[in-house]
């Protein structure tokens, strides 16, 4: 199927005119993008402080012209370390982020959990998968340019809006991760439209029936760009989120875009999918 089908069906569009021609990559609708934002602020008005974790060090990271802050563990006496950038889910980072990734720290990674553009505090505002995920490339860069971590072993993942995030920042042909996943993190154009709807409108800051709006934040429609593996996670009882991965799925390249389902909801599914994250990329 054409890019330009995909497009229109995504966009909410019925049948193509004559006149319209192939849809732009992402890249390009990234280039020439002007988002209009109908909400202008931090992702939400207050937000846990939870302290520094046992182990872990504050650091500060540019994305463009913001620095943004996040907790960073280095394992002792590292020299080229392989390291995880964790983009969490919800609207803050907190603690419980941090405990989830004993097992990569045990196993002698680098974590980096990286807070984003108008959360925790960070100056900014929330754009919803656009300004984000230059926020967790430039997260990406940080690892790599660490003297401790090994650049060539730099691995992203994120849970619901941060695996969303995740999915898009795979799409860039430089600062990549090597491998990437998300956790319950592959949207629909109804996604954004169920949102607006219910308690979250919130979280939506544009208008989710502009189709140019909705393009630019589609990971599903620009699958077949990956530029990095990337392992789309899900919990057994995430059924849309299962079948927007599905649809995905039949239109990524064959060796860059899996789909895996495991145990548990859109939470409880977290630890058994990094378990297996971890499993991946150790033997990498």
């Amino acid at each position: 199927m054409k890019r330009l089908a995909l497009f229109l069906v995504a966009c909410g569009a019925s049948t193509p005119s004559a006149e319209m021609h192939e849809s732009p990559t992402y890249l390009e609708l990234r280039a020439s993008h002007q988002t209009r934002l109908t909400r202008r602020g931090p992702i939400a008005d207050e937000w846990p402080d939870d302290p520094v974790p046992e182990g872990a060090e504050r650091v500060t990271y540019p994305s463009g012209e913001l620095e943004l802050w996040g907790w960073l563990s280095i394992p002792e006496g590292a020299e080229a370390a392989p390291a995880l950038v964790y983009l969490h889910g919800d609207r803050f980072l907190q603690a419980r982020d941090w405990a989830l990734l004993a097992p990569f720290r045990d196993a002698g990674f680098a974590v980096l959990t990286p807070t984003l553009r108008g959360r925790n505090g960070n100056p900014g505002v929330h754009e919803l998968l656009l300004g984000e995920v230059d926020d967790a490339r430039a997260a990406v860069r940080y690892a790599k340019a660490h003297p401790a971590i090994d650049a060539e072993r730099v691995y992203l993942i994120g849970h619901s809006m941060g695996g969303a995030t995740a999915a898009l920042a795979s799409l860039f042909p430089n600062d990549r991760p090597a491998m990437s996943a998300s956790i319950g993190g592959i949207y629909s154009r109804g996604t954004f439209a169920s949102w607006s709807r219910g308690g979250d409108s919130n979280l939506v800051p544009f208008a989710a029936s502009d189709p140019d709006e909705v393009a630019v934040r589609l990971f599903p429609l620009h699958v077949d760009q990956l530029q990095v593996p990337h392992v789309a996670y899900m919990g057994d009882q995430e059924r849309r989120i299962q079948q927007n991965a599905r649809e995905a799925q039949a239109r990524a390249p064959a060796n860059l875009f899996e789909v895996h389902v495991v145990p548990g909801t859109h939470m409880s599914a977290r630890a058994p999918a990094l378990a297996d994250f971890l499993d991946r990329v150790a033997s990498r």
